[in-house]
């Protein structure tokens, strides 16, 4: 559902022009919050299998990682799942849901084909792509929270693309070509999202050990400072593998 949720999210935002735009601010404020929820019931489950599969590697880290972490992971996890129920059986929910299905079913017309309208909205999310880049190269990619919006705008394209080739792929004009290059754009685009999204877990994974440690007694502190020491190697390996990457892509619509 959160996958699925953040697809809406991109796809609403890269094709905005083609909607209402007072209905949409209310729905993708409304996304946004259900996105927040659904993020925080899964990033425990993603914390604890991590540090779960780097225990199996370091056996004397095994009893710190099952009797102080995952305890707490687990805590932590059904709590934000209890508030992400509740919030699912709110009438708010429902309205989210009747404002998407008015968003579907809007008969408003593009004054354009959809040849020419579709790749250009594509375009403009291939530019808050390269100038999220660009803003995160000043920083040398030092900035987790400017990478993370690299991850999010490379997924806004990744949909955006996607979206395109599919909508365009048997058009029978210059719709086609477009189409392919956008396929391309789209896979480039999700490779990139990948990676910076391995580098926001081991950010996550990190911030979690963090608060841990601020309550444990100094032996269990010491483990998880280990702990954190391995996750900002995966986190620099990440980043060191996302500027590979971009190095090698040619974003091109």
């Amino acid at each position: 559902m959160r996958t699925d949720v953040r697809a809406v999210r991109s796809l609403l935002t890269a094709f905005a022009p083609l909607f209402d735009a007072d209905q949409l601010a209310v729905v993708t404020r409304e996304l946004s919050l259900l996105s927040h929820l659904l993020g925080a019931n899964r990033d425990p489950s993603v914390v604890a299998k991590r540090v779960k599969k780097v225990a199996a590697k370091n056996p004397d880290l095994a009893d710190v990682v099952e009797s102080y972490l995952i305890p707490r992971l687990t805590a932590g996890g059904e709590e934000a799942s209890q508030q992400l129920l509740s919030a699912l059986a709110l009438r708010r929910y429902g309205r989210l849901l009747d404002a998407l299905m008015a968003l579907a079913n809007s008969d408003d017309e593009i004054a354009e084909p959809a040849s020419q309208a579709l790749p250009s909205m594509a375009e403009l999310a291939l530019e808050r792509l390269l100038k999220a880049r660009a803003e995160s190269a000043k920083l040398q990619d030092n900035d987790a929270a400017v990478l993370h919006r690299v991850r999010k705008q490379a997924k806004l394209l990744y949909f955006a693309g996607g979206s395109v080739r599919r909508g365009l792929a048997h058009d029978p004009g210059s719709g086609r070509g477009a189409a392919l290059r956008a396929g391309k754009v789209s896979r480039q685009a999700k490779a990139v999202a990948d990676v910076l999204g391995q580098h926001q877990d081991a950010v996550m994974v990190q911030d979690e050990l963090l608060a841990a440690a601020r309550d444990a007694n100094p032996e269990v502190a010491f483990a998880l400072g280990r702990l954190y020491a391995m996750e900002d190697r995966r986190r620099r390996q990440s980043r060191l593998e996302f500027r590979r990457l971009w190095r090698s892509k040619g974003f091109d619509l």
